[in-house]
Order: structure tokens, then sequence, then C-alpha cells
């Protein structure tokens, strides 16, 4: 399985970072994956996740392999610097709107309302 795009939005609250859209072979597309600014200032990524009954989070897609998890991990943190220099350089650039790929489809899910991630981040790290 190859990873043949990946579209970032840098997203600023708390400790979210960005939330992002990778497609599969131009074939498949996961949404909502994170990128997230953990306790120790460390970059990380966590996939689609919904609230279970008892509470606990359980993710929706994740890879199974340990080496495809690097890969994707890889590719997202890679895009999500990248779009960090991009902004950098480019202040006008920041309205936050993605870069367009070549997909047609809508960027990313959000919440219900349009304008937030669909979980508590506070809550699960």
């Amino acid at each position: 399985m190859e990873i043949t795009e990946v579209k970032v939005r840098l997203w600023s609250d708390q400790r979210l970072r960005a939330l992002v859209t990778v497609v599969f072979d131009d074939s498949f597309v996961v949404r909502n994956i994170k990128v997230i600014e953990g306790r120790d200032g460390k970059l990380f990524v966590a996939m689609p996740s919904r609230r279970m009954s008892d509470g606990r989070y359980g993710d929706i897609a994740h890879p199974i392999t340990r080496d495809f998890r690097r890969q994707m991990e890889s590719s997202i943190l890679g895009a999500y610097l990248e779009e960090c220099e991009h902004v950098r350089r480019n202040p006008e650039y920041a309205s936050g709107q993605p870069r367009r790929g070549h997909h047609d489809f809508e960027d990313f899910d959000m919440g219900p309302d349009g304008d937030e991630p669909t979980d508590d981040l506070a809550s699960r790290h």
C-alpha cells in the first residue's frame, strides 16, 4: 500500500497542532489523523478515534504493522513540518486553508458544527 497524498491543516488548540488527511493508492482516504504535541514537547500522530461506552477511546482506523506505522508517521510528520515551513516563509498563506492536491474530496471531517475536531484531546492524553 502506498501513501499517495498527505494534506495538512494546521491547527492550534491546546496540544493539537494539525489535522491530516491521508490518501492511499489514490483509492482510499483516512481523515482526522491528528498531529499532537505531547507534554514533553515531542510531536506524535494520533489516529482517528471514537469514545467507547466505557469512556475510553478506540482507534477507528490504524496501521497494523510496525513498519507501516513508521512509514505513515514519517510521511505525516514530514508533511506537517513542510507545511509549518511554508507558512513561516509565506505569512499571507496562514489563512488555515490547506494547499490543494489533485483529489476532489472534502478536506477534513470536522465536528457536528463544522468548526471543532470531534473528540477531546485533553481526556485522551
